[in-house]
């Protein structure tokens, strides 16, 4: 498990990424999305940057492949659940919280990914298989079929809501559920874990939305109650900060 060093871990993942028996699949919670019996077939797993936790669990890896605008078209059902998801940022796959399962394919990708990063090939500096100028970005771009965007989807007749996705090569590619390994704003700012009943093992502290001081700004800030609460008491204009964004994101269901 690579783990960024801004991440608080809350309880042990061990039962959860392993899923060794049927009982680990209640480590979750027991949410439909939240099962690691999705995650098994999985050699490389990632979080996300998206914004929903609750979107999430409902739609699964498709959310994450390209990010919330992109998850719009990729998602079967209705016109509505497109609707929905078009009013939110894009996010993006966050290694901050990596799991590497030792198949062949994974420990491949990692050995791969690692060389990438540390000796980049010659070239241009945004020509794949390098590209980019962190591990984040270099690992997006290789996992994305033909390194371009979005490059990932579930594979042909995966069910509404699993977790895998056809990355390049032969790779398969698992997205971490949101409500379980959380992103900053998801957590401090949503506080969507309450909301929807879970317990995380951990919570990267991210600067979604905004600059690098966003993920301490998350840690230290106070969250306001939710508007339903504060009905007759004017408030400002949103800022995008790291702990206030425009209205019509908070979105954790």
């Amino acid at each position: 498990m690579h783990s960024d060093t801004d991440v608080a871990w809350l309880r042990d993942p061990s039962p959860f990424l392993l899923c060794r028996d049927a009982a680990s699949d209640a480590a979750g919670g027991g949410a439909a999305g939240a099962r690691c019996s999705a995650l098994r077939e999985a050699d490389v797993a990632v979080s996300s940057d998206n914004m929903s936790p609750g979107e999430d669990l409902r739609i699964g890896a498709a959310y994450a492949a390209g990010g919330a605008l992109v998850a719009g078209s990729l998602c079967a059902s209705a016109r509505t659940c497109r609707d929905r998801l078009t009013s939110l940022p894009t996010g993006t796959l966050n290694t901050g919280l990596l799991f590497v399962r030792p198949t062949a394919a994974g420990t491949a990708f990692a050995t791969r990914w690692h060389e990438t990063v540390s000796s980049p090939p010659p070239g241009k500096r945004f020509a794949p298989p390098g590209c980019c100028t962190s591990d984040q970005q270099v690992f997006g771009r290789m996992v994305r079929v033909g390194g371009g965007y979005p490059g990932l989807a579930p594979p042909a007749g995966a069910p509404t809501g699993g977790r895998l996705l056809r990355a390049d090569g032969n790779l398969t590619l698992g997205s971490l559920p949101l409500a379980l390994f959380m992103n900053g704003h998801s957590y401090f700012v949503q506080r969507a874990h309450e909301r929807l009943g879970v317990a995380p093992f951990a919570v990267h502290a991210t600067y979604t939305l905004d600059t690098h001081e966003g993920g301490a700004k998350a840690c230290r800030a106070p969250v306001l109650p939710p508007p339903s609460s504060r009905r007759g008491v004017s408030s400002p204009p949103p800022r995008r900060t790291g702990t206030e964004v425009p209205r019509g994101w908070l979105v954790a269901r």
